[in-house]
């Protein structure tokens, strides 16, 4: 029963992603061609549509023939289930769709006893081994393209594959671990062991790859939060499952069709993992997975999961109140918090927002610092909009609130830079209103100490030397500005940052050879927009 609910409720997000294929804005989707459905990332759909997809199928096959409306159904959700996968355009799940259908395939190839079965089953693994490189080989056709996850997959430089982001988030999860190999830097930490170990090399990509908060590879990931000991705990779910499904099969318990596709799910799901991450929606599916598991392989004398035993009243209302507190705790109250945090972010924009805030940071919840963050971000953002209105008493007002909300999460999170950056900003800004040159000090000294967190990451290079050429310490700021650029000779942005610089202090040889030497040096990727404002500099 709670699987077929389970595939109904999967069945509503997959028709929502449908919808959005259709109309791209629809629910958040901002026009993109890959669709988040009510999930709010592309990942989880594919992701979740490989579970639908295969656990629709195990509904069909084992449900009776005469209940032909559930057959039916589950085979509708299965097709949806396949669609999503390719909805959400996740290169991870496209492998694990593909890992999951070779473990089938030998399973069947395996189990049958029929040898025009075994060479038909030999000769469509050989044809899907086939059609997978041509896509490579015609990577730029019609049909190629038009399948998101596929073309994003042959769309990989492997030449230059070593650059990949995601390939040296991979590499600092490595460095990090080495560091903390033992118990890692703990859960949902690797934000901070990506700052510490930063290349430079991200920034060829533009800013946005330059923040990440995981390692978008589950193996990476793990040994890099959690260590050794998190790792083999880890991989012991999948290898203890399995081990499972075989001695289930062996005994007859399951038929080789569920063992099959079971074990392929669990082959899928753990691929699908390598090259993305596990999210609150993946922990709800693998673990309904893993209990499914459980209870089709516990053996006749109730030793995998207990003999069932009828639960006394006392025990049902306690267990009852236990789940309502923690729906309350985990639930309820973050949806009220973010509610009232919702308001007083649209307080803000009309240059209120000071009562708003006080009642949605008094409700106690495990995402206060979001709270915070959320809050400070937005008036960071409407400070120039009030300037504009003559509003500077307000405008300074909910900057002093802000900062000093800030200042509360760096001690809960003292290796934020985030939150270092964000203070800097309202400093800044608060600079800008007050001309106070005190506040100019103390933005230098937020981002020297994110430095000392990042030592390596430009965006901090760049902001310090702006701070230090505007208390004229302009030597500081050179320095700081060679610096940057010298991280990576490749990125353009050093050489428009150091360029502008020399603008700005009028240094108009030194701005020049600067321009001249971005634009005659061919291993620099510039933009036609880049281009074209270096060479302004050289008129």
């Amino acid at each position: 029963v709670l699987l077929r609910w389970f595939l109904g409720a999967g069945a509503l997000v997959m028709i929502v992603g449908l919808l959005q294929k259709l109309s791209p804005e629809l629910l958040l989707n901002r026009g993109s061609s890959r669709v988040s459905s009510t999930l709010g990332n592309p990942i989880y759909v594919s992701g979740y549509g490989l579970f639908l997809l295969f656990f629709a199928v195990l509904q069909y096959m084992q449900t009776p023939k005469y209940e032909t409306l559930w057959r039916y159904l589950a085979a509708g959700v299965a097709i949806l289930g396949f669609a999503g996968i390719f909805l959400g355009g996740t290169r991870g799940t496209f492998l694990g769709l593909i890992a999951a259908i070779a473990v089938l395939l030998v399973v069947f190839a395996v189990r049958t006893t029929h040898l025009k079965y075994r060479l038909g089953i030999i000769a469509f693994a050989l044809g899907g081994m086939l059609a997978l490189g041509s896509a490579f080989v015609m990577k730029d056709s019609v049909i190629v393209q038009s399948i998101t996850p596929l073309k994003r997959l042959v769309s990989l430089d492997i030449a230059n594959i070593e650059y990949s982001t995601r390939i040296m988030a991979w590499g600092i999860a490595w460095q990090s671990f080495l560091e903390k190999p033992v118990f890692g830097w703990g859960p949902n930490n690797y934000y901070y062991a990506f700052n510490e170990y930063y290349r430079p090399e991200f920034l060829r990509y533009g800013y946005g790859e330059t923040w990440f908060d995981n390692a978008h590879n589950i193996v990476m990931n793990t040994l890099s939060t959690q260590g050794a000991v998190g790792i083999v705990t880890y991989l012991a779910v999948f290898i203890v499952a399995g081990a499972l499904l075989f001695r289930a099969r062996k005994h007859g318990k399951i038929t080789d069709i569920e063992f099959g596709i079971l074990l392929a799910f669990l082959a899928g799901h753990f691929v699908h993992n390598v090259f993305v991450f596990e999210n609150p929606t993946s922990y709800l599916y693998f673990f309904f997975a893993l209990g499914y598991v459980a209870v089709r392989t516990q053996s006749d004398d109730g030793a995998i999961i207990g003999e069932y035993q009828p639960l006394s009243t006392p025990l049902l209302v306690t267990t009852g109140a236990v789940l309502l507190l923690m729906l309350y705790i985990f639930n309820i109250n973050p949806a009220n918090a973010n509610t009232a945090t919702l308001r007083a972010i649209q307080a803000v924009y009309q240059g209120r927002g000071l009562e708003e805030y006080q009642l949605a940071s008094s409700i106690a919840g495990p995402h206060i610092d979001d709270v915070r963050n959320d809050f400070a971000r937005t008036v960071s953002q409407v400070v120039p909009q009030l300037m504009e209105a003559n509003r500077k008493d307000d405008a300074v007002e909910l900057i002093n609130l802000s900062i000093s909300e800030l200042e509360k999460n760096q001690v809960l999170h003292p290796m934020d830079i985030r939150v270092h950056l964000m203070i800097s900003q309202l400093y800044q800004q608060r600079a800008a209103i007050q001309q106070n040159g005190a506040d100019i000090m103390q933005a230098i000294e937020q981002l020297e100490a994110a430095r000392e967190y990042s030592p390596r990451r430009q965006q901090l290079l760049f902001s310090l030397g702006s701070m230090y050429t505007m208390v004229g310490n302009t030597k500081k700021a050179e320095e700081l500005y060679v610096e940057a650029r010298d991280l990576d000779v490749i990125v353009a942005e050093g050489w428009i940052e150091l360029t502008q610089f020399f603008v700005r202090t009028d240094n108009s040889e030194k701005s020049i050879d600067t321009a001249r030497s971005a634009l005659s040096t061919n291993d620099i990727r510039l933009s036609k927009k880049e281009r074209e404002l270096l060479e302004t500099f050289l008129k």
